[in-house]
Order: C-alpha cells, then sequence, then structure tokens
C-alpha cells in the first residue's frame, strides 16, 4: 500500500513535545512523513470531536523469543479466550495473555501503538526473536540484549576495564541487531544456575568472579554514557518480588548517581515495572507500599526514569522474566499445582516462567495492584514515568485502557478499591490521592516520554519531520468529564482510525491491512584499536565457554529485512 498525502481535519490533537495541549489543528502528511503543507488534491480525513495524538510507543513489552513460546506451552487453552476467525485482509487472530506474534502485532495496531520494544533478549537466541518479531505486524521494533549476568562482562567489570567492556558492548549491539543494555538481576541469574542461590544486596559477591551487582550496574552504566547509545541501561533490579525489595531498588539508583550523562539526555538509569520492586516491609514483616519512597527519591533524582509494570488482577497471565529465582521464588510462593520452567542461556544469563492470576481478594496481590497507580501518581513528572503493565508479566497490555481510566479518575480507583482486600487501604496511600491524570499527561506516559527515553527522534511526536503515525481516538476531552465517565475512557481508548507512515491501519475500530514494520539497531563498532583487543580476549572467551562458534555468532541482515540504523555518539 503506498502512502497517500493527507490532511486530518478537525481534531482535538495533543503532541506534547510541540507544545500542542488539544488544539483543534489540522495534521498533514505527504510521504509518510508529517509536513507543513500537502498538495490540493491531498486525501481529507475527517477528525472532528475526536483525540489527534502520536502513535503510541511501547518501551517495554515480552513480546517475542524462547521465553514467549515457552509461555504459549504452558498456557495451551490461552487461544480459547481470545479468537477471531481469518478474513479477506488478516490471518486468525489467537491467544490473550501470550497471543501469537501476529495476533499481537494486530491489537497494538488496534491500541493505537506503533512502535512496540523487547526489553529483554538473551543475545544467543537473537535469531530466534528476531523471526518472531517478523511476524509481529505493523510494529516498529526494537531489542535490548541482556548483559548483566554475561561472564565477559564479569571480566571486564572484575579488571576495571572500561575500553573493552564499551568496545563489548559496540560489538554486541551490531552482532545481534540490539538497540540499548538490558540489565537483569545482575549477578542474580548467575547465582542461581551456579549456586542454587540468589543475590540479596548490591553488594553481594559472585565468587568466582570477585564482582558485585553495584560493580556491574555502574560498569555498565558508565559504558553506555560513553558510548552514547540511545537509551540509558535498562534495569530490572535485584530481589524482584521480595518483601522489604524498596530498600535494595535504591540503593541501585543511588549506585549511579554520580555517573554524568551523555550530553543528549539528563538520564543515566531507567528502572523498568517498578512495582515489582517497589514493595516494603510493615512491622510484622509483611508486604506494604515502599511507593512513598520511591516516588520521592525518583521526584529529587532527575537522572532516574521508570515505568510502572502495572498488575491487572483476577486476569489470567503469564510471568516471564531473565530472572530465574524470581521465577521459582513465585513458583513456591503458588504451590506446588504451580507449572513452572527454568532455562539458562550459557555464559549469559537465564529465565523462568510461570503462568499466574494475581487475585483482587488475596493482601499480597491488592497491593501490587495498588503500588504501581500509587507511584505513578506520586512521581510528579509524567515525561519521567511510563506505563506499562510489562506485559505480561503483570497482565496484557490490552488492558491499558482500564490503567488509564484509574490514573484519571479518581471515581474508577475508589470503586477499584472497594473491590479489592481491604489491605490496600490500611498499607498504601492510594486511598487518599486526589490527583487525576490529564489528557496531556496519559499522552506523555505513553508517547512523547518514552520516545523522548529510547532516544526516537522520529516518533512520538506530530512535528514536521515525525514519522506519520496518528492515532485517532472516538472521544470528545470536551464533551466527555473523564473524572466522572471513567468507563468512557477505558471503552473508546481503542483507536478509531490508526495511520502509520502515511497509510491507513485501522478504520472504524479494525485493522485493515497488516505492514511490515521497521526495525531499529545499532550498527557501529566503537574505536579500532579497543576492538582489536576486546576480539582477541571474546574469541579466546567463546572457544572456552560456548557451544556455538564465534564466527557464527552474528545475525545476518536478513533478519531485520527492514533496519534503521542508529548510530552510537562516544564522548571522545
Amino acid at each position: 500500500m503506498m502512502a497517500e498525502s493527507m490532511i486530518i481535519k478537525g481534531g482535538i490533537v495533543y503532541d506534547p513535545l510541540n507544545g500542542v495541549k488539544g488544539e483543534k489543528t489540522d495534521i498533514m502528511i505527504k510521504d509518510g512523513v508529517i509536513v507543513s503543507e500537502v498538495p490540493s488534491d491531498a486525501k481529507e480525513v475527517d477528525a472532528s470531536g475526536k483525540i489527534v495524538a502520536p502513535g503510541g510507543v511501547e518501551m517495554h513489552a515480552h513480546v517475542a523469543g524462547p521465553k514467549v513460546n515457552a509461555g504459549r506451552t504452558l498456557l495451551p487453552g490461552d487461544f480459547r479466550r481470545y479468537y477471531v476467525p481469518k478474513t479477506d485482509s488478516l490471518r486468525a487472530l489467537v491467544g490473550y495473555a501470550v497471543p501469537t506474534n501476529y495476533t499481537t502485532g494486530v491489537k497494538y495496531t488496534e491500541l493505537g501503538f506503533t512502535t512496540v520494544f523487547e526489553p529483554a533478549m538473551a543475545p544467543l537466541d537473537a535469531r530466534h526473536t528476531f523471526e518472531e518479531l517478523e511476524d509481529m505486524p505493523n510494529a516498529d521494533k526494537a531489542v535490548f540484549p541482556v548483559f548483566g549476568n554475561n561472564w565477559f562482562v564479569f571480566d571486564c567489570v572484575k579488571d576495571n576495564d572500561i575500553e573493552k567492556l564499551k568496545a563489548f558492548i559496540a560489538w554486541m549491539m551490531t552482532e545481534t541487531k540490539g538497540y540499548g543494555i538490558k540489565i537483569v538481576n545482575p549477578c542474580g541469574a548467575y547465582m542461581w544456575a551456579h549456586h542454587h542461590s540468589n543475590v540479596t544486596s548490591v553488594d553481594d559477591v559472585v565468587p568466582e568472579y570477585d564482582v558485585t551487582p553495584r560493580q556491574v550496574l555502574r560498569g555498565l552504566a558508565q559504558a553506555n554514557e560513553e558510548l552514547g547509545l540511545p537509551h540509558t541501561i535498562h534495569v530490572h533490579a535485584n530481589m524482584l518480588g521480595r518483601v522489604g525489595n524498596v530498600s535494595t531498588t535504591l540503593d541501585t539508583l543511588k549506585c549511579v548517581e554520580d555517573i554524568k550523562p551523555h550530553p543528549s539526555r539528563e538520564q543515566v538509569i531507567h528502572l523498568t515495572h517498578l512495582q515489582f520492586n517497589c514493595f516494603g516491609e510493615d512491622e510484622n514483616h509483611r508486604i506494604c507500599s515502599g511507593a512513598e519512597d520511591l516516588a520521592e527519591y525518583i521526584n529529587s533524582h532527575p537522572q532516574v526514569s521508570a515505568d510502572l509494570g502495572q498488575v491487572i488482577v483476577d486476569v489470567p497471565t503469564c510471568t516471564m522474566t531473565s530472572d530465574g529465582p524470581a521465577e521459582f521464588f513465585i513458583h513456591k510462593a503458588l504451590g506446588p499445582k504451580a507449572k513452572w520452567i527454568n532455562g539458562d542461556v550459557e555464559a549469559e544469563c537465564g529465565g523462568g516462567i510461570v503462568p499466574i492470576t494475581y487475585r483482587s481478594n488475596n493482601p499480597f496481590n491488592a497491593i501490587q495492584w495498588a503500588i504501581g497507580i500509587e507511584t505513578c501518581l506520586l512521581v510528579k513528572d509524567p515525561w519521567r514515568v511510563v506505563i506499562t503493565t510489562d506485559h505480561p508479566n503483570g497482565g496484557p497490555a490490552w488492558y491499558y485502557p482500564r490503567v488509564i481510566s484509574w490514573l484519571m479518575s479518581k471515581k474508577a480507583r475508589d470503586k477499584m478499591i472497594e473491590t479489592v482486600h481491604k489491605s490496600v487501604q490500611d498499607k498504601t496511600s492510594l486511598v487518599n490521592l486526589e490527583r487525576e491524570y490529564t489528557w496531556e499527561e496519559i499522552l506523555i506516559c505513553t508517547r512523547a516520554g518514552p520516545a523522548k527515553l529510547l532516544g526516537l527522534k522520529s516518533k512520538g511526536h506530530l512535528g514536521e519531520g515525525a514519522h506519520a503515525d496518528v492515532a485517532i481516538y472516538p472521544i470528545d476531552p470536551e464533551k466527555v468529564d473523564m473524572a466522572n465517565q471513567p468507563e468512557e475512557i477505558e471503552k473508546k481508548l481503542w483507536a478509531d482510525m490508526v495511520i502509520k507512515d502515511g497509510k491507513f491501519l485501522v478504520k472504524n475500530g479494525k485493522t485493515i491491512t497488516t505492514e511490515r514494520g521497521r526495525t531499529y539497531l545499532i550498527n557501529q563498532y566503537y574505536k579500532d584499536e579497543e576492538h582489536k583487543r576486546m576480539l582477541k580476549d571474546l574469541k579466546e572467551h567463546f572457544q572456552k565457554w560456548y557451544s556455538i562458534t564465534f564466527n557464527n555468532y552474528r545475525i545476518q541482515d536478513v533478519f531485520a529485512p527492514r533496519p534503521q540504523t542508529v548510530s552510537i555518539n562516544p564522548i571522545s
């Protein structure tokens, strides 16, 4: 399908990156980008009485790779929860908590999202991951290779050799077509695989390497900023899911306080799915909210950004993470009948999968539900907090409209509080929070904010030169009182129309066609001499520890048929 010249007329436009706050203005598109004028015969699109916004940017959703396939294996009945027969233009849509890759792309499109990032890829699994991403239509995408338990990283950190670490990161990004540095339970996955234990603080020592999570975090953060990668380190902190872990999370953030950010941004660390790492501990050693402590820290430290990982209660879903010990902990907590898979990826990382349903009448789960919303309301700057469910860990991303209704309406929150376990009223501050998000803030948290944090200059806005990714929603903010009609928010935050690269993908709320999305990737080695020195050691490392040869590790270009190359910007 060819991109059309078009003018979107009469809509109520929100474009926070360009300071547009619900203005009736026209959006013009030509050759797949936003422009300032179009030909006289440009197609007119009537958006009267509707919100016009940039396409959504999902910065953290597990949508591809072996872990997702394993999740489908553990949920054989998931296809019964959502099934739409094929049509002349679409394949069948199948799956709910862990849908097919094709279904995932279509569902995100109908939510109005045009960019989806896979946040945790074992580098050795890159071929599998990219094959699945290619079957996910419409969305532009990228992946974050996992570094926090990589043995070669341990070697570099132990020797305090930042130059070699930088060369290794640049090599890894190029070889596996990655975009950013993911760190999952640094050192913990290694301890689980080799000592059947975990780390409990940022200063626990990995015996064979004599390194700590603190050193790994600092080394990778320093290397990331000196390399000038487009995004900060993307961190899943130690002790996920454990009562009292907010103190470990704060230690994680504090240990990179003194690292200077790259000139292109303010941040040096992104804390992902904060809800799972924001558990306080009461006098009886039971869970309570740590949201106030974490939000206070984020509010006073502009070098930190975060996303929610919001829990959706009473909905079947599936947890999947490179944090193997966390998944085993969940498995034990759920009881002997809980399904569980554990995996180990040689010399790189590990992981686990456990299906779950968070129960509204369970005090632990109810507090989890409250923590994400509570923290989001307490963080003052919407540019540094992103709406996610850590799909599918906290729940399917298809519940974003409901999450948004909780943020925009105290009435919706109070109604929910009445249905969940009463511990929420005693162990969190949610019932006392009056703040209600505006449309501008919601669109910052789902578009402009994540695009800015990811360094995507052509995404998340409707300014001249941006990709023509536009979502149009059938809701008139001038006529709907969001605070008092939250059901309208939830019902109408499925897009009426979606345009991507100047082409219609959704009309009247239904996907009418699918397109191949871009793959954002880094494709630039670091300094030649450092690269040569690193390669010598790395080839010896491969020969000693890997079952695959060094020459067979690289991901060929065919795995990313529509690449969007992003160059690093090293600090000399």
